[in-house]
C-alpha cells in the first residue's frame, strides 16, 4: 500500500492527492485570513482616528476646518498628536475617517434641526412670531445649542423651511 503517513495511519495515494489540495486550500485561506486580519487592522485604525476626530470635531463645520489642518501636516506622527492618539496616522486613515464622521455629522444635524423647530413650534402661537423666533437666533449663528451640536446656518434655514411647510 503506497501513500503517506496521516496522524499515524497510511492513506492510500488517492487521498494523499486529496489531502495535497486540501493542503493548499488551507494555504490559500490562511493568505486571505491575513489579508482579512489586515484589512481589519487598518480599519480598527480607521475607526480609532474617526474616534479622535469625532472628540475634536461635533460638528461638520468644525470637522472641515480640522480636516484641513490635518492635511496641511505631513508628518504621521504630527497628525496622531493633533488628534491626541498613539502611534502615526497617516492621511489616508484621515480621510477614511472623514468619510466615516460624515453621517454621524448629519444624524446630529438632523437632531438639532429637529430640536429648533419643537422650541419654535412650542413656543410659538403664529408665523410671525416665528419669523421674530428665527431672526432673534439669525444673530447667534455659531454659538452652541444647549447640549447639542454648533447652531448653523444651514440647521437655521432647514429648521424655518421645515416650521413654514408645517
Amino acid at each position: 500500500m503506497t501513500g503517506l503517513l496521516h496522524d499515524g495511519a497510511i492513506l492510500p495515494s488517492s487521498q494523499t492527492a486529496d489531502n495535497a489540495a486540501a493542503s493548499q486550500l488551507a494555504g490559500a485561506a490562511s493568505d486571505k485570513a491575513k489579508a482579512v486580519d489586515a484589512a481589519l487592522s487598518s480599519s480598527g485604525r480607521a475607526a480609532q482616528v474617526a474616534a479622535a476626530v469625532l472628540r475634536r470635531a461635533p460638528s461638520h463645520a468644525e470637522g472641515l476646518s480640522l480636516m484641513s489642518q490635518l492635511r496641511a501636516l505631513s508628518d504621521t506622527a504630527a497628525i496622531a498628536a493633533q488628534l491626541d492618539i498613539t502611534g502615526t496616522c497617516t492621511l489616508a486613515d484621515v480621510e477614511e475617517a472623514y468619510k466615516r464622521c460624515g453621517p454621524f455629522w448629519d444624524k446630529n444635524q438632523e437632531r438639532d434641526i429637529e430640536h429648533i423647530m419643537t422650541y419654535i413650534l412650542e413656543e410659538c402661537t403664529d408665523m410671525m412670531e416665528a419669523d421674530r423666533r428665527f431672526r432673534m437666533l439669525q444673530s447667534r449663528v455659531g454659538r452652541r445649542l444647549h447640549g447639542r451640536g454648533v447652531l448653523t446656518e444651514t440647521v437655521l434655514s432647514t429648521a424655518q423651511t421645515r416650521c413654514h411647510e408645517y
